[in-house]
């Protein structure tokens, strides 16, 4: 049975494990969710391709890791490690879901300015937890529920930071 690294060699909570941390939240809330698969060209250590080239699309180069939808929000986060940076395409991608929380485009096609961003864009790292409770449990928008303080840390596991 393989376990999942949870922190890295510096003890930093690894990509993987933070996501799995936000997933959790997102689901305890109420959101729905997508996971972007990863989209990069997988190459062994030998150099041999181990996902089929027809998986790989360019296109979708940096597309953020999670799509949350709950009632008429959406939210889609980029997740990074407290040193990650952000990769080719993913500031696009970003900056193109922001620019939607100005303006809301109906089926018919025409555009009404929206009276609250709908849309929010975000790149979130794991010293940012206190905000991803507040943010996914609906703070400032008038559907705010409970904190989950069972979802922070699990006791004598280092604090979120």
């Amino acid at each position: 049975m393989s376990r999942r690294r949870v922190f890295n060699e510096a003890g930093d909570l690894t990509e993987a494990a933070f996501q799995r941390r936000v997933v959790g939240l997102a689901r305890a809330y109420g959101w729905r969710i997508y996971h972007a698969p990863d989209n990069r060209p997988a190459v062994s250590a030998k150099g041999k391709r181990q996902r089929p080239q027809s998986m790989v699309d360019s296109t979708a180069k940096g597309f953020p890791d999670l799509v949350l939808l709950r009632g008429c929000r959406l939210i889609v986060a980029e997740l990074k490690t407290r040193t990650g940076r952000l990769g080719p395409g993913q500031r696009e991608w970003l900056d193109t879901f922001a620019e939607l929380g100005d303006r809301i485009v109906r089926l018919d096609g025409t555009v009404a300015q929206a009276h609250r961003p709908q849309v929010k864009a975000y790149v979130w790292r794991p010293s940012d937890w206190d905000e991803l409770h507040e943010i996914l449990r609906g703070v400032g928008t008038g559907f705010v529920q409970e904190r989950r303080h069972d979802l922070d840390p699990m006791p004598g596991e280092p604090p979120v930071s």
